[in-house]
C-alpha cells in the first residue's frame, strides 16, 4: 500500500499489468525477429517454413494417387504427373514466399501498434 492508503497500480489491474508483460514479451519477440531481417524472415518463415514442407507432401500425394503403394524407380513418371511434379515444386515454394512477405508485414503493423499501446 502507498502512503495515502490507495493501491499500487500493479495490484490495482493484475490483468491489466498480465496484458503489459504480454504485449512486451511480444514486443521484445518481434524485435528479435526485425533484427535478422525481412529477406531471413520471408526465407525461413515463407519458404522454408511452409513452401517447400507444403511442397513435399502434395507431391508425396500426387505420387500415392498416382501409383499408390507400388513406387518404383524403374517404371518413368507420366507426363502429366511429371509436370505436376514441376508446377508444384515451383508454385509452392513461390506462395511460401508471398505468405512470408504477407506475414512480415502483418508483424510490422502489430509491432508498431503495439509500440504505439505501450507508448500510451
Amino acid at each position: 500500500m502507498t502512503l495515502d492508503g490507495e493501491r499500487s497500480p500493479a495490484r490495482r489491474h493484475p490483468a491489466a499489468t498480465a496484458a503489459a508483460a504480454r504485449r512486451t514479451a511480444e514486443l521484445r519477440r518481434w524485435e528479435r525477429l526485425r533484427a535478422q531481417g525481412r529477406t531471413y524472415f520471408i526465407w525461413r518463415h515463407g519458404v522454408v517454413g511452409w513452401g517447400i514442407p507444403a511442397a513435399i507432401l502434395t507431391m508425396a500425394y500426387k505420387m500415392f494417387e498416382a501409383r499408390g503403394l507400388a513406387w518404383s524407380l524403374t517404371v518413368p513418371l507420366s507426363g502429366d504427373l511429371r509436370h505436376a511434379l514441376v508446377l508444384i515444386a515451383v508454385a509452392l515454394p513461390a506462395l511460401g514466399y508471398v505468405l512470408g512477405g504477407w506475414l512480415w508485414t502483418q508483424g510490422e503493423e502489430r509491432y508498431w501498434r503495439l509500440q504505439q499501446e505501450r507508448d500510451c
